[in-house]
């Protein structure tokens, strides 16, 4: 009976391991639907990024300033992703640092967090949360649009493209851990454009506001969009025993490309 009873556990185990994963992600806009500059008024305006996630199988859930004021009104840990989208045109910080500590402890659980700025005014709430990481934005370079991508990392995958906003911040990476796995190549010289962290969970860091660029419509023929549904399937190492380590998607390393 022991043994029938442990190869039931096992098959189960097998089923679960190798069924397609399916994410529960919250998309949190860092805009009141009052400061956005008219390009954010509700959930309706990023379907375009949001369609495709669900479509792949996820949940998404879009949130923004006006249903959570503040992320540590949230119980974090129904969700397996985060994405945060600087999302106003002021230059108020709107983040306490006790919704960066929230952040960061749900990174140290195992989750995902996926966080877009930009430069200039589109990146001081953002930077609250990057800087618990060590990551910084600055005033980055213009360049031109749909800049083609060069790298054999997991997360560029069928990414032949990505289309970044009018201007592109640059990331100020100063913790060891995080990789710079693309820079945005520029006449002004290499700025640090995407990097992640994986070490506990995973935390992707851009500056080129990829997120919010995919519902523009002239973004669509670029690789916004491929670039989301990657990040959607990685798998998060919530809960996570160490003999199944083996089994959770881990990015690893790979030597940056850098576009000449």
């Amino acid at each position: 009976m022991t043994r029938y009873i442990c190869l039931i556990v096992l098959m189960l185990l097998l089923i679960a391991t190798t069924a397609g994963w399916s994410n529960n992600i919250l998309f949190y806009v860092l805009s009141d639907r009052k400061d956005s500059g008219g390009w954010y008024t509700g959930p309706g305006d990023v379907v375009s990024l949001t369609d495709p996630v669900k479509a792949a199988g996820h949940s998404v859930k879009v949130e923004d300033e006006t249903t959570v004021k503040d992320l540590t009104s949230v119980v974090l840990s129904k969700y397996d992703h985060i994405w945060i989208l600087e999302g106003d045109e002021d230059s108020t910080v709107e983040v306490s640092k006790d919704e960066a500590e929230a952040l960061y402890q749900y990174y140290q659980q195992g989750a995902v967090i996926w966080i877009s700025a930009e430069e200039g005014a589109w990146a001081e709430d953002t930077k609250v949360f990057m800087n618990r990481f060590d990551v910084d934005v600055e005033n980055g370079v213009s360049g031109p649009a749909g800049p083609k991508i060069d790298s054999d990392h997991p997360l560029f995958k069928d990414v032949k493209t990505l289309r970044y906003d009018g201007g592109q911040g640059g990331l100020i990476v100063k913790n060891p851990d995080v990789s710079v796995i693309w820079q945005y190549p520029s006449n002004a010289g290499k700025k640090d454009a995407i990097a992640l962290l994986d070490k506990k969970g995973y935390v992707v860091f851009e500056a080129g506001w990829v997120s919010g660029y995919a519902y523009r419509p002239e973004a669509a023929g670029d690789g916004n969009i491929q670039f989301a549904l990657n990040i959607a399937e990685i798998k998060p190492r919530l809960g996570v025993m160490p003999t199944d380590k083996k089994l959770t998607l881990t990015w690893g390393k790979v030597k940056k490309k850098v576009i000449q």
